[in-house]
């Protein structure tokens, strides 16, 4: 279960990153 809540955070700093970079 932590690996998975580690995973998603991860992928949610991604997504984030990435949409930023988007949004720029």
């Amino acid at each position: 279960a932590i690996e998975a809540l580690a995973g998603l955070h991860d992928y949610i700093e991604l997504d984030r990153a990435a949409t930023t970079e988007g949004s720029s």
